[in-house]
């Protein structure tokens, strides 16, 4: 590199407008300097797939986890009394396996009172065998899809409390994204411990916005929020909103990210931090 540089040096002071085209040759000399090691970095064979193999490793990883969340959630649910329909069918579109589990032990020690949840699915399984079983819950389901609705009543024995509530799209910081139509005036002062996010559809920012319509009103002292989707940048952005507006009414939070097949976010109130070490 030393050599480049006096061989240029030489033929530029030989030029015309010599001094104007040395400052440039120094220039381009600093940005070679600068630059070389980058470029021969990632001229190394392999080193251009080292984030690739990294992240591969890590849905490995995730996998494994998911496998293993899979397994204590089949065993734990084998002998509780409350559920028994116990076929479940997890990924895709629908929560995975860790969210089960985690949902599951919410259920069976929290025991919480009013339960919300947005998007009808396998968790709906979980949280309607419940409050059947329990009688005194009150939980609530909303959904959009009126055929899903009912091709899923057909298949689930248990009584389910499912309001259809039709979707809208609409601009959040200038974001166009899809929430639930005027879903506020759904909630008539009314609080509940546990809800969980898992509809609709996904979108590109700020997905899932309904619950920045709610919180924190929407939560009891005592209350446990569940974000499906949280490997998405749209509900990570949503996330990042729910958990300001916590802080601005100076709400104490714990959270944490859960990893299996897909992610989830659980934020929890001080009195309920265990959960984020499940």
């Amino acid at each position: 590199m030393i050599y480049y540089f006096l061989k240029q040096k030489k033929y530029f002071c030989e030029s015309e407008n010599k001094d104007f085209k040395i400052i440039k040759m120094q220039k381009n000399f600093f940005q070679k300097l600068l630059f070389t090691p980058v470029r021969i970095f990632y001229q190394i064979p392999g080193i251009k797939h080292i984030r690739q193999i990294i992240k591969q490793n890590k849905k490995i990883i995730n996998l494994q986890k998911e496998q293993i969340n899979s397994n204590i959630f089949i065993n734990s649910i084998s002998n509780c009394e409350w559920i028994s329909d116990k076929k479940f069918y997890p990924g895709f579109w629908s929560v995975d396996f860790t969210l089960l589990h985690h949902l599951f032990r919410i259920l069976n020690e929290i025991k919480p009172q009013k339960i919300l949840e947005f998007g009808l699915g396998q968790s709906s399984k979980l949280i309607h065998q419940y409050a059947d079983y329990h009688k005194d819950i009150y939980t609530v389901t909303y959904e959009h899809d009126e055929k899903w609705v009912d091709f899923f009543k057909k298949s689930f024995s248990p009584k389910i409390k499912i309001k259809l509530l039709e979707l809208e799209n609409i601009k959040y910081k200038k974001f166009k994204t899809l929430t639930y139509k005027n879903v506020k005036k759904e909630f008539d002062n009314q609080q509940f411990n546990l809800i969980l996010i898992d509809a609709p559809f996904g979108s590109k920012h700020y997905s899932r916005p309904q619950i920045l319509e709610l919180v924190p009103d929407i939560l009891e002292q005592s209350f446990c929020i569940i974000l499906d989707d949280y490997d998405r940048n749209g509900e990570k952005e949503t996330a990042e909103e729910m958990l300001n507006i916590l802080d601005k009414n100076n709400i104490k939070y714990f959270s944490n990210v859960y990893r299996g097949e897909k992610e989830h976010l659980l934020v929890c109130s001080e009195n309920l931090k265990f959960l984020t070490s499940m």
